[in-house]
């Protein structure tokens, strides 16, 4: 324990810790049934959160965009738990539109806020959206630990590549059989041919490039 609060303390490293038990778990109960009365449960405010949210889920997965106005209006409530259902749900679907509102409700949030957003966000980050994400997990190099149970491994392997450019030390803790695939993963930052990169995300680049200022 003495050397894990050690590294605790090193401000030049980052502890990285990684526990199976909080791993997500997509069970799909709803895999069955019909889309439009998946909505029409999904869209039903009178409907306590968690019976919603599988539903939700399962759309999201679908690709069904329309849950998408059901996340607008979840992320306008004072509630937590509503407006953190909100953002993992547009974080599953991954959409263009998606990801991009993903982005604006991480930039106007709070420190706290933008923790929780990252964490969502990881949790369904692909390498598609590695570029933004490599700007996101910059405000949080200097935490001294971070949890990435949730995370995928494209997530986990983007951060890796931050750290290793801005000379910080990755410490793995946690779960001892998980082996993240770290080597030889091109962030597209490191990439030369600017034509590789799509319209979006281009946009994606510049919406979020000031975060790259702060930090």
């Amino acid at each position: 324990m003495a050397s894990l609060e050690f590294y605790f303390m090193t401000t030049c490293e980052l502890c990285i810790i990684r526990n199976p038990s909080d791993n997500w778990d997509f069970s799909r109960p709803y895999s069955n049934v019909d889309s439009g009365k998946l909505f029409q449960s999904a869209n039903n405010s009178t409907l306590q959160l968690p019976l919603r949210e599988t539903v939700m889920y399962e759309l999201a997965l679908r690709g069904d965009r329309r849950v998408l106005d059901i996340c607008e209006e979840l992320v306008k409530s004072d509630d937590l738990d509503a407006w953190l259902l909100g953002l993992r749900t547009m974080s599953i679907l991954g959409s263009d539109t998606a990801m991009n509102r993903l982005i604006e409700m991480y930039m106007n949030a709070d420190i706290k806020g933008r923790k929780l957003a990252l964490d969502i966000i990881a949790a369904n980050v692909s390498a598609d959206f590695a570029q933004p994400f490599s700007l996101m997990v910059r405000e949080f190099l200097d935490v001294g630990t971070l949890d990435v149970s949730s995370w995928t491994s494209v997530a986990v392997a983007t951060l890796y590549h931050v750290c290793k450019r801005n000379g910080i030390l990755v410490k793995f803790f946690g779960d001892p059989n998980y082996h993240p695939s770290i080597t030889g993963f091109p962030l597209q930052s490191d990439i030369s041919h600017e034509s590789e990169f799509s319209y979006e995300e281009e946009k994606r680049k510049t919406r979020i490039f000031q975060l790259a200022r702060e930090s």
